[in-house]
């Protein structure tokens, strides 16, 4: 089946990410961008990542990714490699950029990662049943096809409930900062001066010193006479 797929189809198979991408943006995100600034459109210069240099390791990683979590890829690539080695480079890195967004999402968001391994992989297989429709008639394929959607459709729907109750925590945290600040606004301001004061290393918890001892400008008195060595006659030897 593999080599009565024409190159075209291939190359739609392995380097087509539009449907995935577009799904990770709406529903996911990565690293919780939600939170953080997005980068000003109108700003000049390329809004993509530097490009980055594929070595034999890199490549062999994504392999390796694809064999183990989409084994049906792994062949298309060694079968791509043989026909037309620059889409071959291309499809590996788009692969390996995906096996690095999702190791990253392991790192720092352990909790997501299945879910989003799963839609990875059932993106992948949805690409690939739609090309073989394109070769075949065979109905089989249309339940396949039928089944892979809709289970992609049930995941993302966890992702979008998954992604609300995030909101809606996040939401929460916002409505009792913003209580705390309108309760006592000269608390929020002093707390906020102790950050910069900690920031900078002043904090007075790390950099108390022990007071010192007030320096008297008097001359040492004579101790009375009825306390031992008062009413000495000078040169006296105490015994």
């Amino acid at each position: 089946m593999l080599r009565c797929l024409p190159i075209t189809i291939l190359l739609a198979v392995l380097c087509a990410s539009a449907f995935s991408q577009s799904e990770k943006s709406k529903h996911t995100g990565e690293a919780r961008k939600s939170e953080k600034p997005q980068p000003d459109a109108t700003a000049k210069g390329p809004l993509e990542p530097v490009s980055f240099v594929m070595t034999p390791g890199r490549e062999a990683a994504a392999l390796k990714f694809a064999q183990i979590h989409h084994p049906e890829l792994e062949k298309l690539l060694l079968s791509l490699k043989k026909v037309n080695e620059r889409e071959f480079d291309r499809a590996v890195r788009r692969l390996y950029q995906d096996s690095e967004r999702l190791a990253r999402i392991r790192e720092r968001l352990p909790e997501r990662y299945e879910a989003e391994l799963e839609a990875w992989q059932l993106d992948s297989r949805i690409r690939l049943l739609v090309a073989r429709q394109t070769m075949s008639d065979d109905p089989e394929l249309d339940g396949k096809l039928k089944e892979l959607l809709l289970k992609r459709v049930e995941l993302r729907a966890e992702q979008a409930r998954h992604e609300r109750e995030r909101l809606k925590n996040r939401l929460d945290k916002l409505n009792e900062t913003i209580e705390q600040i309108e309760a006592d606004p000269l608390d929020a301001a002093l707390k906020d001066l102790e950050r910069v004061k900690h920031s900078l290393g002043l904090n007075p918890a790390n950099s108390k010193a022990k007071p010192r001892r007030p320096r008297s400008d008097k001359p040492p008195t004579d101790p009375p006479a009825d306390q031992p060595g008062g009413n000495r006659s000078p040169g006296e030897v105490r015994r």
